[in-house]
């Protein structure tokens, strides 16, 4: 027999005996000098070689790799949350048995692992809730850990860190949880502190945006996940939560604005700014009035003409429209009546509005071969093609004047002529409605033209106390922005959308804004055209409306010629300015006059040593100065009998404007300076 067989047969002797385990007893470690291995894609396991003296680096083995009991090495094992699979010879995820009951929804989920992250061996039996579901707190005799309801460990659940007494957020409310990983809300929040509150739900089963305890508060979107940048260590438990589908939109639709417009509702709002189709408030007696000329016109064949009267931007335009909206909602308006509508700035002179007249009443058939000698004929011949198999009736005609005072300029305004006459002679049932922003119009019609017209006028003017202007601007604002709870828009998003809006709307310097805009252009249009600048700063990355983008957009919008000519003006010019201003603030906006801005300037040259006396003519003169340059305008007409010292004028100026001239005046007196932010004057 060879020697290397003998060896091999007490080798396999030595094996089957115990005597290793007696030699690694009579075994002293502190003689053995062990080296450290390098250990990748694995760890380094202490007293596991040379009798339990030496350590060794411990492979870890990924899902899905060969892990057979007999072909695994000794330095190879499963990773965390792995077994090895004696069906299918690999690592797979390790669960702790059947699930509960409760209906696993589809897409990948984790289950329980069966090791910790500590590698210590799970011995404790699952526990299911009384609806089916997992318990949201699974603990052996060691360590707890947090769980989804349908089993899944939080990735960032740490059982060797956990305490057995811990409390996990309970099971998620009622609301569908949609397919595809989600994560609900940790049992610890990002500063390792316990969660000891309770969940709280929305009316509508989900997960309300706030969830507080004691300590803490954070954002959760509707299925209880937690937005990524919510930092509970550092909020107030007041804090307000900002958008509930941030994660969801940042991961699904980055960099797709048209979705993003879609999902978060900017779309709806920016419709609502800009849709030509608003919707009148205020001036209900003015409206009701002209609809029921415009009915008795359309049903009764009554002849009549108003002319719509105010400042751009005051709705005279809406109102028309909202009228003839209302009216052809009736149904039977549009059998007894023909709309037609011209423009001053289109129609320059009375053959293209002539031409547009047949085009809109659908009649050039019939005038194509026609010669007529007259404007008058040529609308007396179309008036009279509109009349009806039956003796002396017609269809109505309403026609709309957009800029009226315009075609106040056409040749012997022949075309208002026509239409006057034929409103007062009853020639044919007609409406004249003219819309123009000139408050003299009437003085622009010649004598024969105004003779013929009805002189009934629609005053629109803002409401003269501002205050009660400004607050409708404030509440115009908030529903333009506010969110209805429709599809798709997800009610919680709606929800912290619009408490995000509402608290916008009262946060001081966005008012403030608003005011100067108010102040300096009271047009809705203007403040529409504004409002859309706003919302379309709006991005993935700039997800909420912030007090900065009303300044920005308010500076960059609207640059204020007027400051620019006050910081142009002389010191005492500017001084003269301030002393209206104060004239102005304290008589709430009343005329003023020379006298008045002198002794008013003069009292802050008693009170003030450093002040030069200026005489009288030169003030005189800075105020002419003023006057050429549209700061102050006279009322009424020049009277030769009242000296100029004591006409009458109107301050164009506001506080704002004044306040912001005296910042950017360069080289003013310091004593100026005060004297115009001084508010008792």
């Amino acid at each position: 027999m060879h020697i290397l067989q003998v060896i091999t047969i007490l080798s396999f002797g030595m094996v089957a005996c115990s005597y290793p385990d007696n030699i690694c007893a009579l075994k002293n470690c502190q003689y053995d000098s062990c080296e450290i291995p390098e250990c990748k894609g694995g760890y380094v396991k202490p007293n596991t070689t040379n009798c339990g003296c030496c350590p060794t680096c411990i492979k870890l083995l990924g899902r899905g790799d060969p892990c057979h009991q007999v072909e695994i090495p000794n330095n190879a094992e499963c990773s965390a949350g792995l077994t090895c699979s004696e069906k299918s010879g690999t690592c797979v995820p390790l669960s702790l048995g059947a699930p509960c009951p409760s209906r696993k929804p589809s897409g990948p989920k984790r289950p329980i692992p069966c090791l910790a992250s500590n590698s210590t061996l799970w011995q404790g039996d699952y526990k299911c809730s009384p609806d089916g579901s997992y318990a949201p707190k699974q603990c052996n005799a060691k360590f707890c850990m947090c769980v989804t309801r349908y089993g899944e460990v939080l990735p960032y659940s740490q059982p060797h860190k956990m305490a057995s007494n811990m409390e996990c957020l309970g099971a998620p409310c009622p609301s569908r949880k949609p397919s595809g990983p989600k994560r609900p809300i940790p049992c610890l929040a990002s500063n390792s502190t316990l969660w000891q509150g309770d969940y709280k739900c929305s009316p509508d089963g989900s997960y309300a945006p706030k969830q507080c305890n004691a300590k803490f508060c954070m954002c959760v979107t509707r299925y209880g996940e937690v937005l990524p940048y919510s930092q509970p260590h550092k909020m107030a438990s007041n804090m307000e939560c900002l958008c509930a589908r941030v994660e969801h939109v940042m991961s699904h639709f980055s960099g797709q604005q048209h979705l993003m417009c879609d999902m978060f509702g900017l779309c709806y709002i920016m419709d609502k700014i800009l849709s030509p189709n608003q919707t009148f408030r205020g001036f209900e007696a003015e409206k009701n009035h002209v609809m029921d000329l415009l009915k008795r016109t359309a049903q009764f064949g009554e002849s009549n003409s108003v002319l719509i009267v105010g400042p751009r931007g005051s709705g005279k335009t809406t109102l028309v429209r909202t009228v003839l909206k209302e009216l052809q909602e009736l149904g039977t308006f549009e059998e007894h009546a023909i709309l037609v509508q011209l423009d001053g700035r289109l129609h320059t002179d009375d053959r293209l509005a002539i031409k547009d007249i047949t085009k809109q009443m659908k009649l050039e058939e019939l005038v194509d071969d026609k010669i007529f000698m007259s404007f008058a004929e040529n609308l007396a011949y179309l008036l009279q093609c509109l009349k009806s198999g039956h003796k002396g009736q017609s269809k109505s005609v309403i026609f709309i004047l957009e800029e009226f005072d315009l075609f106040c300029g056409h040749h012997n305004q022949t075309l208002l002529y026509n239409l006057f006459d034929v409103a007062q002679s009853a020639q044919a049932p007609i409406c004249v409605v003219g819309v123009t922003a000139r408050l003299d119009v009437t003085e622009l019609l010649e004598k024969r033209v105004k003779s013929r017209f009805s002189h009934r006028q629609v005053f629109l003017f803002p409401p003269a106390d501002k205050k009660v202007g400004f607050k409708a601007r404030l509440t115009l604002l908030e529903k333009l922005l506010l969110l209805p709870v429709t599809e798709p828009l997800e009610p919680v998003y709606v929800h912290c959308w619009n408490e995000h809006v509402l608290s916008i709307v009262a946060n001081p310097e966005v008012r403030h804004v608003c005011k100067r805009l108010y102040n300096s252009d009271q047009s809705e249009r203007t403040f529409r055209t504004f409002l859309a600048q706003i919302i379309s700063k709006l991005d993935i990355d700039h997800m909420t409306l912030e007090a900065s983008d009303f300044t920005s957009t308010f500076t960059a919008f609207f640059r204020d010629t007027m400051v620019d000519v006050l910081t142009g003006l002389s010191v005492l010019e500017i001084c003269l300015v301030i002393a209206m201003k104060h004239q102005t603030e304290i008589y709430d906006g009343d005329p003023l006059n020379f006298e008045m801005v002198l002794q008013r300037y003069l009292k802050f040259v008693s009170q003030n040593s450093s002040a030069e006396t200026v005489q009288r003519p030169v003030l005189l003169k800075a105020f002419e100065h003023l006057k050429s340059l549209e700061i102050i305008t006279p009322i009424g007409k020049t009277n030769k009998e009242i000296q100029k010292e004591y006409r009458l004028h109107r301050f164009l100026v506001t506080s704002d404007q004044v306040n912001e001239a005296v910042k950017k005046f360069p080289g003013l007196p310091t004593d100026v300076s005060q004297w115009a932010n001084c508010s008792f004057q």
